[in-house]
């Protein structure tokens, strides 16, 4: 009965917790590399060094393939886990609503390899040079280990191609005048767009918008020294271009995102971690133990039988 219910036990899969074993867990590290773009296999397999459990997912959109990552995680048995980016990191490849979609207790981490060199990209900058509107066609091409920019042709453009309406006008107009001094990615050229701020006058936004324009409303920046970055979000996505510059996103950029894998879940799926050998180990000794007993009773059994003859005989 004994080599029956070890083996029984064993057949189960039993995982035995302790406090050393637990500890084991969030040594152990469970890595699912996002391939971002284009990346050799050979970055991409050297992550595989010191891992646990280990998988790469690479999907036409970068939200897809987080998806498919954090889905993989959870179903690893007991251990840290974390999500690893892989490639050449660009502005435009991922962004804050992506590394949402990663729960708080995954590690994140970044891994921007060189890659190849991409061919030279042109694109339409809408900047404010010489007190004038003017575009600027920008050649931004990301080389093996630097990012390049060349500014080419530039043309005027007329005034209301761009303008901003607030109740603090003066504040508002210094606010475009420093987004645009640097140049923002643009491709509404033929179109008049007018940034107003909640708080403008309500009579000069009807008056924008008879004229055509298209009229784009924002909140009041606060604090109001944030203006600049709060037009500049608004203005990326008022007329995004068709192409992103392929500028890789800053080394401050990505440790801001990065952090570490928390503890193991509590709901991971346990596995064998050797335990059932010591149960199998346990019925093979029983097994050695019962099969030594009968043949104990089998020779006493047999001394007992020749004992009978010998007192027949006698």
């Amino acid at each position: 009965m004994t080599i029956i219910a070890l083996a029984a036990a064993a057949l189960a899969g039993p995982v035995v917790q302790s406090r050393t074993r637990s500890a084991g867990y969030s040594a152990r590290i469970s890595r699912a590399v996002v391939v971002m773009g284009t990346v050799a296999a050979e970055p991409t397999e050297s992550q595989r060094t010191g891992a646990f459990q280990f998988a790469s997912f690479q999907r036409v959109a970068v939200a897809d393939a987080i998806g498919d990552a954090v889905v993989w995680l959870n179903a690893q048995p007991a251990s840290a886990r974390e999500v690893v980016f892989a490639g050449s990191l660009r502005r435009g490849d991922l962004d804050e609503g992506d590394l949402r979609l990663i729960p708080a207790e995954i590690g994140v981490r970044f891994d921007a390899s060189p890659g190849t060199a991409t061919a030279e990209v042109t694109i339409g900058v809408l900047a404010w040079r010489n007190g004038a509107l003017v575009r600027v066609d920008r050649a931004t091409q990301l080389g093996s280990d630097a990012t390049s920019v060349a500014e080419g042709q530039t043309r005027v453009l007329p005034p209301d191609t761009l303008s901003i309406l607030a109740g603090n006008q003066s504040v508002a107009s210094a606010a475009l005048r420093a987004v645009l001094s640097a140049g923002v990615p643009w491709r509404d050229f033929d179109q008049k767009i007018v940034i107003a701020w909640e708080d403008a006058d309500v009579a000069a936004v009807t008056r924008a918008t008879s004229n055509g324009a298209r009229v784009v409303s924002m909140a009041v920046p606060q604090p109001i020294a944030g203006s600049a970055d709060a037009l500049m979000r608004v203005l990326r996505q008022v007329s995004p271009p068709e192409t992103i510059e392929p500028v890789r996103i800053s080394d401050a950029r990505l440790r801001q995102g990065t952090r570490k894998p928390g503890p193991p879940s509590p709901t991971a799926p346990l596995t064998d971690e050797g335990d059932r050998r010591w149960l199998w180990f346990a019925a093979l000794l029983m097994l050695v133990v019962e099969w030594r007993l009968r043949q104990s009773r089998a020779d006493v059994s047999e001394a007992n039988v020749i004992a009978e003859d010998e007192v027949r005989v006698a």
